[in-house]
């Protein structure tokens, strides 16, 4: 989009309105962005959390559900 100088009252008017909408749809932008590397970065405190107390507890890996739990852990990065 190539924006031109307003020639007079009326044109500065549908200036202001056009900028307040890019504003506004690049701050909703933003904020969709940021909520969605807030949801990456609890998948991976998730996942780094299972896959430590796979490391830690030995055990956890004779059960069936929970290493298919430790597979989903793991595939999800």
């Amino acid at each position: 989009l190539q924006y031109q100088i307003p020639a007079s009252e009326l044109d500065t008017a549908g200036f202001v309105a056009l900028t307040q909408g890019l504003f506004i749809a690049t701050l909703s932008y933003i904020y969709i962005n940021c909520s969605i590397l807030l949801l990456q970065f609890a998948g991976i405190i998730c996942n780094g959390t299972i896959m430590y107390m796979f490391h830690k507890g030995k055990h956890l890996k004779k059960n069936a559900a929970l290493r298919l739990l430790l597979f989903v852990a793991i595939s999800d990065f």
